[in-house]
């Protein structure tokens, strides 16, 4: 039996059901609401808006988020997901965003054809529930909501993903020993068939300006080193996009992009040669009409403006090892 939760969320709380009954609901639910389950696990928590824009065509923000609310509301009644209206820090308004609770969270390791979901529910878990309250965390996500909506299913859309926290390397350069772990790894399958690994790095606010220089220098040793092929099968490093929150500090952001290379003792035009940093504000990868897909990236070391998510992920492909020293 799956245990009562001591979350309280809102004003409800787990029901308490066995894995069995929990299944059998899962199964009753429309294909449309399955796939909403799915999100939930792959994105840890989504809000209401988020998930009309990846399931909804309508034309309206407003529309797509009721349609994505009545679909919801039928997976909470089920006991798989909780709806959470609780403020979220730094936030002015309420937004209404899920997690799938114990009984949804077993339903996905079954279907992923987990055979013992113990350790790894726990897990799954306790980084769900870190993530419900991380107003960082809800931007992340929206980079992975404007790649793959469901308007742009057409042409392409994320096929896998890998959550903040779970992604993290470990290295050795330069005599030391560096560990960095992006915000976000992400794969974007293209209409044509082609995969497109990306990184994703979400900056609010600048609060530490030499933490951000020494991941962007991280990132330089990972690529230039070659460290990053045991781990992505390929000798051209993803783009990096980096999304910056607050408008104002665009600029900012560019600079410290900038001086990240110096700070690993490289020059700009040689430190384009291994990475492709893509920068873009995020009230432009929010735009329903435009996009992440569209033409709002920056590839800061290149000086190129305008590029699509695609033609920015071929410029970083196209920075053969025959560039490497």
């Amino acid at each position: 039996m799956v245990g009562k939760s001591t979350l309280q969320t809102g004003a409800q709380s787990e029901p308490r059901m066995s894995r069995e009954e929990a299944y059998d609901r899962y199964l009753h639910l429309s294909l449309r609401q399955r796939a909403m389950v799915a999100a939930l696990y792959n994105y840890r928590v989504v809000t209401n808006p988020q998930l009309g824009d990846m399931f909804s065509t309508a034309e309206s923000r407003k529309d797509r988020g009721i349609i994505a609310g009545r679909n919801m509301q039928v997976v909470v009644e089920s006991g798989l997901a909780v709806k959470d209206t609780g403020p979220i820090p730094g936030e002015r308004h309420k937004t209404a965003r899920y997690h799938l609770t114990r009984s949804g969270l077993y339903v996905c390791l079954k279907e992923l054809g987990v055979k013992n979901p113990g350790p790894v529910g726990i897990s799954k878990m306790k980084k769900i529930m870190k993530s419900t309250r991380a107003r960082h965390y809800s931007s992340i996500i929206d980079v992975a909501v404007s790649l793959s909506r469901m308007k742009d299913l057409e042409v392409g859309e994320i096929c896998g993903w890998t959550n903040d926290g779970d992604v993290d390397y470990v290295f050795s350069s330069r005599g030391s020993r560096h560990r960095l772990m992006p915000d976000a790894r992400g794969v974007w399958l293209a209409a044509d068939g082609t995969r497109h690994p990306f990184y994703v790095e979400v900056e609010r606010t600048i609060k530490n300006r030499e933490y951000s220089l020494q991941k962007v220098k991280k990132y330089i040793y990972f690529s230039v080193d070659d460290r990053f092929v045991i781990h992505e099968a390929r000798y051209e490093f993803p783009p990096v996009l980096w999304v910056v929150a607050c408008d104002r500090e665009y600029d900012l952001v560019r600079d410290i992009l900038l001086a990240g290379a110096l700070v690993a003792h490289y020059d700009i035009p040689t430190a384009a040669h291994y990475m492709t940093f893509g920068l873009a504000r995020l009230s432009d990868v929010k735009d329903y009409e435009r996009g992440a897909l569209a033409g709002i990236w920056e590839s800061v070391y290149d000086g190129m403006h305008g590029l699509t998510f695609r033609e920015l992920s071929d410029l970083a492909a196209s920075k053969k090892r025959a560039y490497r020293l």
